[in-house]
């Protein structure tokens, strides 16, 4: 998605509200250690995600300012477009639906067995994944 955003030729996300579930892998290796020397939690199951879910617009947009790009782009692009378009193939629906569709995660059981809260923030993971990938620079 960065990397399509770069070259300009990935659309602008619309608002519809669909929330998405984000962890950085700093995070998910750091409660990876503390579930594996936890004895208390043994069996349990646990889904590592951050505290909080973010649209798929205001991902697209935090990826643009990574990029050192405006957020605010000229294009606007409706979801009933993108909706009519999911439809005109099986395989364009399924890329749709995972663009504009909701997968959100809750993280409470972590948090009230384990005490822990991701701690690496989406601009700041997604500052680190920009310049650490060859492909952007």
């Amino acid at each position: 998605m960065a990397r399509a955003i770069q070259l300009g030729w990935f659309l602008p996300m619309p608002e519809t509200g669909n929330r998405r579930s984000l962890v950085h892998i700093q995070d998910g290796l750091e409660v990876t250690k503390i579930v594996a020397e936890r004895s208390e939690v043994d069996g349990r199951n646990y889904i590592i995600a951050d505290q909080n879910a973010f649209s798929g617009r205001q991902i697209y947009e935090d990826i643009r300012a990574a990029l050192g790009l405006s957020t605010m782009s000229p294009l606007k692009v409706p979801s009933s477009l993108l909706h009519t378009a999911g439809r005109l193939s099986n395989r364009l629906g399924k890329v749709v639906d995972r663009l504009i569709g909701s997968e959100c995660y809750s993280q409470a059981r972590m948090k009230l067995d384990l005490g822990w809260r991701a701690r690496v923030g989406r601009l700041a993971g997604l500052r680190e994944m920009v310049a650490k990938t060859d492909e952007f620079t």
